[in-house]
């Protein structure tokens, strides 16, 4: 199951599964944070409550133990050990009057006897923490299931088994009192409010398994951001590296551009030069075979004339 606490102005915590992971990330606005997460020993029953400006979330481990933390600390601020004699299969925390509510189910296999169990923490964000477990129902030949009613004013418990359909109001005194010490009208706006409540435990699983599809599809996508960010990054660390080295590529270049420009302006000249120094010479070569023809024609006409 997950869970959305209201924490602030415009400001939510998003906590959920995923695999033996439990995550968290903190919505605001239209902005959804990188995961954190919180535990990798998640086996099932993650449940999570909002007390003194914190939150707690309780959940049984692959290890078979039952723990309470809080998002601000690593450390359990409850834990009941696993043991042969003892399997959790149902577990959920609530805040009421200051405390934490721990309501849990415990199998026995060795006489396949089930027993319905809660502990009241004191304080849990103190030094001076304390814990207190007692019994509520013992010896139960089927497997209860449990629904938690918290009204603000009362904290209502309503256990059903095959063998056993029992209500319970926690006292001011952190005990539960039985449905035979609570009035009729009581009773009956309670189960009407439980009955109301009870089509959201029916379609738990599929909202679960919704959910779970969404969250990894969020997840997914996330990670691609981030990817993609690094990318971007890396390519703007490569273009920091090499933007020097460019730049003097560039200016290398431009410097045999403009060489390569003076260069053609110079061999244009040299040409042009060429051009006239041929042109001049054509001339020249014109003018002496002229003179040369010219020479021809008296040495003919004085050879003729001496004979």
């Amino acid at each position: 199951m997950d869970f959305i606490f209201q924490t602030g102005h415009n400001q939510k915590h998003l906590l959920y599964t995923m695999g033996e992971h439990i995550i968290m990330r903190r919505i605001q606005a239209d902005f959804l944070s990188r995961p954190v997460y919180l535990a990798h020993d998640y086996a099932d029953h993650l449940y999570g409550t909002f007390l003194d400006h914190n939150i707690y979330y309780s959940y049984i481990t692959i290890n078979e133990e039952l723990t309470i933390k809080s998002i601000s600390s690593e450390q359990p601020v409850f834990q009941l050990g696993a043991d042969d004699l003892h399997r959790y299969v149902q577990a959920q925390i609530v805040s009421f009057n200051g405390h934490i509510i721990l309501l849990y189910t415990v199998h026995n296999p060795s006489d396949n006897k089930w027993d319905v169990r809660y502990a009241v923490i004191n304080s849990p964000a103190s030094e001076n923490i304390s814990s207190e477990i007692y019994d509520l129902l013992c010896d139960l030949s089927c497997k209860p299931v449990f629904s938690v009613l918290n009204t603000g004013s009362h904290l209502i418990i309503y256990i059903h088994s095959d063998d056993n359909n029992s209500l319970w109001r926690l006292s001011s005194d952190s005990e539960f009192i039985s449905h035979d010490d609570i009035s009729d009208t009581f009773k009956q706006q309670t189960m009407f409010r439980l009955d109301k409540i009870s089509p959201i435990h029916e379609d738990a699983g599929k909202l679960q398994q919704a959910s779970n599809l969404m969250m990894n599809k969020i997840s997914s996508l996330l990670d691609e951001n981030d990817n993609l960010k690094k990318e971007l990054s890396d390519l703007n660390e490569e273009k920091c590296l090499y933007s020097p080295k460019l730049s003097e590529q560039e200016g290398k270049l431009k410097s045999l551009t403009d060489s390569l420009i003076e260069t053609k302006k110079a061999l244009s000249i040299r040409e042009a030069q060429i051009e006239s120094a041929k042109k001049q010479y054509n001339e020249l070569m014109d003018v002496a075979q002229r003179y040369r023809d010219e020479a021809i024609k008296w040495r003919m006409k004085f050879s003729a004339g001496q004979s």
